[in-house]
C-alpha cells in the first residue's frame, strides 16, 4: 500500500499521515521533517535546504528526490509493507521520479489523495501554529484550535513553543503562490492515471481520518 497526500501548506495531510499510519500500520514518511532534521543536523544538503525552506520556496526537484528516494529505499530494507508519503511529490518531475523509484522496487502507486481546504482557512491554520522547541518532543498545538495549558510551553515536556519560519505570515503567502504554481499540475498528473481522490479536508480531524481509513479498506492496489 503507498499513498501519496497532496495539499497545499496547513492543509492537515501532514497530522492526518500520522494518524493513518497508525491506524494501519504504515510508515509515514515526510519530506518536510526529512529535510526540517538535514537542516538542523547542518548537513551538506541541509545546507542546500534552508535558504529555500526560510523564504518559501519550493526546495528544488533535485535535492527533495535524493532525500525521498534514500528514505523509501531504507524503509523497504526495513521490511515496511505500506508507506504514506507526505509532501512528496510536490512537482511533476518529482512525480515521475517516484513512478522510477517504486517500479525499482518492485512497488505501486495506489492513489494519490488532494486535501482541499479554503485558502483562508490555511492561512489562518498556518500562522496559528507552534511546535515544541525540543527536538526529542515536537509536539504541534495551534492558538486558536489546540492551545497549551500555559502560554508559550509544552504540556508534553514544558519546554518553550516556537513558530517555524515558513509559517510566518509573510512566508506562508509564498508558499501557497508557490504550491499553486508548481505542485497544482500534479493533481492533472494523477487524474489522468486514474489515481487521484478528492478529499473535504476542512472538517473535525476523527471525520477526516474515518473517511480516509474507510478509502484505505476500498483500495486494492494492483501489480
Amino acid at each position: 500500500m503507498i499513498l501519496v497526500f497532496l495539499g497545499p501548506p496547513a492543509s492537515g495531510k501532514g497530522t492526518q499521515a500520522r494518524l493513518l499510519a497508525l491506524e494501519r500500520d504504515l510508515l509515514q514518511i515526510s519530506t518536510g521533517d526529512l529535510l526540517r532534521d538535514a537542516v538542523k543536523r547542518e548537513t551538506p544538503i541541509g545546507a542546500k535546504a534552508k535558504t529555500f525552506m526560510e523564504t518559501g520556496q519550493l526546495v528544488p526537484d533535485e535535492i527533495v528526490i535524493g532525500v525521498f528516494a534514500d528514505a523509501l529505499a531504507v524503509g523497504v530494507r526495513e521490511g515496511h509493507s505500506g508507506f504514506v508519503l507526505d509532501g512528496f511529490p510536490r512537482t511533476v518531475p518529482q512525480a515521475e521520479a517516484l513512478d522510477a523509484t517504486l517500479a525499482k522496487l518492485g512497488r505501486v502507486l495506489a492513489a494519490a489523495v488532494d486535501f482541499r481546504v479554503p485558502r483562508e482557512v490555511l492561512v489562518r491554520r498556518a500562522v496559528g501554529r507552534r511546535v515544541c522547541s525540543n527536538g526529542a518532543c515536537q509536539a504541534t498545538y495551534h492558538l486558536d484550535t489546540n492551545p497549551p495549558r500555559m502560554e508559550g510551553r509544552c504540556d508534553v515536556c514544558g519546554h518553550e513553543l516556537a513558530q517555524r519560519e515558513d509559517d510566518l505570515p509573510q512566508t506562508v503567502e509564498k508558499r501557497l503562490v508557490e504550491y499553486e504554481r508548481k505542485t497544482a499540475p500534479l493533481l492533472t498528473y494523477y487524474e489522468k492515471k486514474k489515481k487521484l481522490q478528492k478529499l473535504d479536508a476542512d472538517r473535525p480531524i476523527d471525520d477526516i481520518t474515518t473517511d480516509l481509513v474507510e478509502r484505505v479498506e476500498r483500495l486494492v492496489p494492483t501489480r
